[in-house]
């Protein structure tokens, strides 16, 4: 939205009056909304389109978290692009852009694939090596990845139930984690530490191992 003041003749008639931003800057309004609704997802009940396309940036972002680089996914402007690039004209209101794509039948347009959003193809030989279950003697259990470095969710997190930490040896990332291992190794990946999880988490809850970032 935005506020109008009405004059005549210098004499302020209507002093703050909100009208619709759209119908002053359509152009500026239409981006608004590509990047608000379309791209950040800032709405109640996002599209079938908007779903398809937040799952494959999700597997990006996780390539990226795997193999600790930066240079996968692409950037929001590319994202940006893509709508402006698909729709015929601004929409800067949810209710007439639904209308809009109700008579498209069809949203496969607006479905990005991976071509669209990979600034360049993740190396699937590497991503091998970070799988997505640590296979022990004890029990297989989740693995998450995150790469921030800096911050203290950065590296790998083990969830595992709390009363089974102590099982559990402290080198069980770092060996059967092929990633982690030091001939595949990058510069900015350390060791696994041990994190035990709070005494009353149930069943594949608590933090085992966070693999610090660290010189190596």
């Amino acid at each position: 939205m935005a506020t109008e003041q009405v004059s005549l003749f210098g004499l302020v008639i209507v002093g703050a009056r909100h009208v619709p931003y759209g119908k002053i800057h359509p152009d500026e309004a239409g981006d608004i909304f590509i990047r608000s609704a379309l791209v950040d997802g800032d709405i109640h009940r996002p599209f079938p389109f908007m779903v398809h396309n937040q799952n494959l940036i999700e597997e990006l972002e996780e390539a990226e978290h795997k193999t600790r680089q930066r240079d996968i996914l692409v950037g929001t402007e590319d994202m940006v692009r893509f709508y402006h690039d698909r729709l015929p004209r601004p929409f800067h209101h949810l209710k007439t852009f639904a209308k809009f794509l109700k008579d498209q039948k069809d949203d496969q347009f607006l479905r990005m694939t991976r071509e669209d959003l990979e600034r360049n193809r993740a190396d699937q030989d590497r991503l091998a090596l970070f799988p997505d279950m640590l296979k022990t003697e004890q029990g297989h259990f989740a693995l998450s990845y995150r790469f921030n470095p800096g911050d203290d969710e950065d590296g790998i997190t083990v969830k595992v139930p709390a009363d089974m930490a102590a099982q559990i040896p402290r080198t069980a990332v770092e060996k059967l984690v092929p990633g982690c291992l030091k001939k595949n190794r990058r510069v900015d990946q350390g060791a696994a530490q041990i994190l035990p999880g709070p005494a009353d988490a149930g069943p594949g809850h608590g933090s085992l191992y966070r693999k610090k970032s660290a010189p190596g």
